[in-house]
């Protein structure tokens, strides 16, 4: 099967590689909180949301600073036995260099497909799945299987699948494997 899979917040805690950046940068102690907008606000305050967005597109550090979500190495390295799995995100500018070299050291086993824009309708395959409910609106029809990634406050109103770990992913695509037998 081909698997298409967001980066941001489906593979790698995004918003803890940010706010760490951000605490280093301001000499700030925010603690994380998971209740947050997918732009950071009720995360990062106001006044310096802005300056942290824009540099996602060329910090280095926020880079450096991102951590894989429990199990999605060990089982995306797995499930890459059997699947062609490709990381589709969104990037631009020098931050498409930085965040390739972070798939490419932690994924090296995915395929990477660099996308603009929250519309993702350009791929296709037999599974789908991202955090954000616009990206996963924009391949229906495209995919057999779309599931929504983790519980967020940007994507607590999805009313389609969802898979709250890379355990229960996996679960998931055996499931399909064996019907499929």
């Amino acid at each position: 099967m081909r698997i298409c899979i967001d980066f941001d917040h489906v593979l790698v805690e995004t918003s803890k590689a940010i706010l760490k950046t951000y605490n280093d940068e301001f000499n700030d102690d925010i603690k994380y909180n998971k209740d947050h907008q997918w732009d950071l606000t009720g995360l990062i305050p106001d006044k310096h949301r802005k300056w942290v967005l824009d540099s996602f597109d060329s910090n280095e550090q926020i880079f450096r600073n991102m951590k894989p979500i429990k199990d999605s190495v060990e089982i995306l390295k797995e499930l890459s036995k059997e699947h062609r799995l490709v990381i589709v995100t969104q990037h631009s500018g020098i931050g498409m260099y930085y965040k390739e070299k972070v798939i490419k050291e932690l994924f090296p086993f995915c395929d990477i497909a660099f996308i603009s824009g929250a519309d993702k309708s350009v791929t296709c395959g037999d599974i789908f799945i991202d955090d954000r409910p616009e990206c996963l609106n924009s391949v229906k029809g495209n995919y057999k299987y779309i599931w929504c990634f983790g519980v967020y406050d940007w994507n607590k109103n999805w009313d389609g699948i969802r898979v709250n770990s890379w355990k229960e992913v996996k679960h998931k695509i055996d499931e399909i494997m064996r019907r499929n037998l």
